[in-house]
């Protein structure tokens, strides 16, 4: 069962901080701040997955039905979308990620930090379909 609910990680300091999900299903995530990883524990799984620029460290694949990644960092983990198209930003990091679902994982401009599976590295400019959509399932 999805809760409805909307959960904002206001990641203001150098902290990191853990969200420590208990693999349930949730409603809406935020991340806001540019300092200090936010790193996810658990197969949680998210309607809206929204990311500023903070790194990202998933210990387990998260799910969410949008991927919204702009101005992410890095990334560090799997993460699964079922259809629809997952943008990494210019500038972020991706290393030891598996995307997986069905989507199309697209990374332009971003670093390949190694041990990557279903993203697809190109350089800025390059043509790459509906780089428009910025997250999953739309």
């Amino acid at each position: 069962t999805t809760v409805a609910s909307t959960i904002v990680i206001a990641n203001t300091s150098g902290t990191g901080k853990t969200f420590a999900g208990g693999a349930q299903t949730y409603g809406a995530l935020t991340i806001t701040g540019s300092s200090g990883a936010v790193t996810f524990t658990g197969a949680n799984t998210f309607t809206t997955f929204t990311s500023g620029a903070t790194p990202l460290v998933f210990s387990a694949a998260q799910t969410a039905t949008t991927w919204v990644l702009t101005g992410c960092t890095a990334i560090t983990g799997n993460i699964v979308c079922a259809a629809g198209t997952v943008t990494a930003p210019s500038g972020c990091t991706i290393t030891n990620s598996a995307a997986s679902g069905g989507a199309t994982f697209t990374a332009t401009a971003a670093t390949d930090g190694g041990g990557n599976t279903g993203w697809t590295f190109t350089a800025a400019g390059a043509p790459v379909g509906s780089l428009g959509l910025m997250g999953c399932g739309r």
